[in-house]
């Protein structure tokens, strides 16, 4: 059996479907996994960037003059960290599935 690993950018995840277009949690054992029409790596570059955008809708918060108490300040700065950490964990658990975005903290 032949399984596509399509990268699904509405969700920023990979996804596995066979010719009939049944998806799958994970491909079967016995399948032949190939990356259609999206490869890894630009599945990975997609990820960086919304990765990147949400570190930039966040910006604000680590401004000299920003309106927020210092342990608000540090909780954003914690939520950026954990932000640029994502691909890097992505890549280490061998992206099987959805990302797991850190939550931003509640303002």
């Amino acid at each position: 059996m032949i399984i596509n690993r399509i990268y699904d950018p509405e969700a920023i995840r990979i996804a596995y479907y066979d010719d009939y277009g049944v998806e799958y949690p994970q491909p079967p054992a016995d399948s032949e996994v190939i990356d259609a029409p999206y490869t890894y790596d630009e599945a990975m570059a997609a990820l960086r960037a919304e990765r990147n955008r949400r570190l930039q809708l966040c910006d604000w918060t680590q401004l000299p003059d920003v309106p927020l108490a210092a342990y608000e300040v540090a909780q954003w700065r914690a939520y950026r960290k954990a932000l640029r950490d994502t691909p890097e964990a992505v890549q280490s658990q061998g992206w099987s599935g959805a990302v797991d975005w850190p939550t931003p903290p509640a303002s």
